[in-house]
């Protein structure tokens, strides 16, 4: 498990970028309903930057080209591209950090 931050610095539908140690960037979300969710922050189609896309009921935007991916899947929504899905990550909670499982 990789420590990503603390829960309190992830507000609600707001996303949180975070760049690890090893060089890996994640944007976290905490949605309406308080799940937590966490996508790489490159999008599939041409590497724009997740962490810096509109996050709208459970879905972000690229804010390059407007690909939108669903942050619990990493599916890509709205066209028929099976290939193009943004990597998530399984989180856990423990004493009010988050870390990265996979």
């Amino acid at each position: 498990m990789t420590l990503l931050c603390r829960l309190e610095e992830i507000e609600p539908n707001r996303v949180l970028h975070k760049r690890l140690d090893n060089g890996l960037e994640v944007a976290v979300v905490s949605l309406p309903d308080a799940t937590l969710v966490a996508i790489e922050n490159w999008c599939p189609h041409r590497g724009g930057p997740l962490a810096f896309g509109k996050i709208q009921d459970g879905v972000v935007t690229c804010p390059w080209h407007g690909f939108r991916y669903d942050l619990r899947t990493g599916q890509v929504l709205g066209i028929d591209q099976t290939l193009l899905r943004a990597h998530v990550f399984q989180l856990t909670v423990r004493e009010g950090q988050v870390y990265l499982v996979s």
